[in-house]
């Protein structure tokens, strides 16, 4: 069993933890939630406040959990912990964290995009695809 969600990959490019808890890995975010996994287990249809960080913006999202699949195992800290994969819905957001998530997304979206020089002018744009 698999976990579909929509969005951008966004592993390795945000930090991200449960307020009062554990680090979570971001796999994919949009801007109406996120898909991540934990080695805490969430409960279903419960929220929770996650904390993420991307370069120099922070902000803390109310979500909700939609799924909880349990994936497999991972050894860390010399024990063997059971790894969840998470999907969550951002819920209740206010004008300054709905910017906020806008602004991530739209950060890892553009980081995304290849690179292409101007030969001519020595400048450099990002292309969409």
């Amino acid at each position: 069993m698999e976990i579909k969600f929509e969005g951008c990959e966004a592993k390795g490019k945000l930090s991200a933890s449960i307020v009062g808890g554990a680090e979570i890995e971001v796999l994919k975010i949009s801007t109406e939630g996120m898909f991540f996994e934990t080695t805490n287990k969430l409960n279903m249809n419960s929220y929770y406040r996650f904390q993420l960080t991307r370069e120099d913006k922070k902000g803390i999202l109310p979500a909700k959990t939609l799924s909880v699949l349990m994936k497999g195992t991972v050894r860390k800290n010399r024990r063997t912990m059971t790894l969840y994969q998470v999907a969550a819905e951002f819920k209740d957001l206010k004008d300054n964290e709905k910017t906020f998530i806008e602004s991530v997304v739209d950060d890892i979206l553009e980081s995304a995009m290849p690179v292409i020089e101007d030969q001519v002018k020595g400048a450099k744009m990002r292309v969409k695809k």
